[in-house]
């Protein structure tokens, strides 16, 4: 009898932890913060959660020997509700459907929407802007189908690709200031421009580059809609502010990849960049033959470069397996950065952005020109 005690005993103890709460994750809850219907339609309901990175069990209790709930499989996204902490190891407890139960902090990636982080962004860009609004322009020097690397990454991990380069003052520091960064002028001297671009430090830019400073035209109205791309988190969303009221409404989010560097692909540029146009349908070419149409993917929106916000992308052939071939790469938003330098979404998330952006002119071959002006955030 009392052998069977110490089993029960020596049971209860294997499989009972001594833990901590050390965060708990609620949903946004800020006054100047409202949302649309159905802005995360396409999404996690669920601004916290983590993305598997492989099959994973659900425990009843943070403890490796804890009885298995339930087994999720590997890129799926869960919502978290709490971090704990034992004396070996720390564990997220997670609610799926009507289930609560822990995943090891080693199986997954912590993500959420952190929509404070846009709007705090958003706030320091309007600084910047508004300060002097005569002196903003931006770059532009987009070059099409252009794979050129030279100068080696700067301080912020930007190539030298689709950009143009400048200093910082009284050092030998470069910066790859890429197609469509919004900057200011701030005086003009013979060796060239002093400018500044928000988060870098003071700069001087090569006066042969006066031909791709492009004057920003606000005509005495502020910018109120923005994208907020977020590559640590793999995530995405629309906001609209209301100037009079200071207020931000979310429109849309949703799950991403973003480029990775590779023999034909770039990362995704950090920066503040204004949005050029937007089209239908974006084709593109072979790697190896950049005069061969492949592929194409729906509704693209170029904010940088040959960068474009499009839906997901398929090769045309071959023809019988192309709709499930798009189901795959779908699967895979909201992973890892995979892309040559785009942002992948859903085709009915970039379907909303690019409708949001109005029209205010189109030319023959169906590029779009926002109807006001639109920045895209990239941090």
């Amino acid at each position: 009898m009392k052998r069977i005690l110490f089993l029960i005993f020596l049971s209860v103890y294997t499989f009972s932890v001594e833990y901590k709460y050390i965060e708990k994750y609620e949903e946004p809850n800020k006054s100047n913060l409202e949302f649309e219907e159905g802005y995360n339609k396409y999404s996690p309901k669920f601004s916290h959660y983590v993305f598997t990175k492989r099959a994973v069990s659900v425990k009843k209790e943070p403890n490796n020997r804890s009885k298995t709930l339930l087994t999720v499989g590997g890129n799926k996204n869960i919502q978290i509700i709490a971090k704990v902490s034992t004396k070996h190891s720390k564990w997220y407890e997670v609610k799926i459907n009507k289930i609560v139960g822990f995943v090891n902090e080693k199986s997954v990636l912590k993500r959420e929407f952190n929509y404070e982080k846009a709007i705090e962004e958003i706030e320091k860009l309007e600084e910047f802007l508004y300060k002097d609004i005569d002196k903003i322009y931006f770059i532009d020097c987009y070059a099409p189908l252009s794979y050129s690397s030279g100068l080696k990454k700067d301080k912020y991990g930007n190539g030298s690709n689709q950009s143009i380069t400048a200093y910082e003052v009284g050092t030998k520091d470069h910066y790859n200031l890429q197609d469509r960064t919004i900057l200011s002028i701030d005086s003009e001297e013979k060796k060239g421009y002093n400018i500044k671009v928000q988060t870098y430090p003071e700069l001087i830019l090569n006066k042969k580059y006066k031909k791709n400073l492009k004057k920003l035209e606000l005509d005495g109205k502020f910018i109120t809609k923005y994208i907020f791309i977020d590559k640590k988190n793999q995530n995405i969303f629309a906001l609209m502010k209301d100037n009079e009221t200071g207020n931000f409404r979310v429109i849309i989010n949703g799950l991403i990849t973003t480029g990775k560097n590779s023999k034909y692909g770039f990362e995704t540029p950090l920066g503040n960049f204004l949005v050029a146009i937007s089209k239908p349908v974006m084709t593109y070419t072979s790697d190896i033959d950049t005069t061969k149409v492949i592929g194409d993917a729906r509704y693209a929106i170029r904010f940088t470069g040959g960068a474009y916000l499009h839906g997901i992308p398929s090769l045309y052939e071959p023809k019988e397996t192309r709709t499930q071939r798009k189901k795959i790469t779908e699967s895979k938003l909201g992973t890892y950065p995979l892309s040559h330098k785009c942002v992948r979404n859903k085709d009915e998330v970039v379907k909303i952005l690019y409708e949001w952006l109005g029209v205010k002119s189109k030319n023959k071959a169906g590029h779009r020109v926002p109807i006001e002006p639109v920045i895209v955030i990239v941090r």
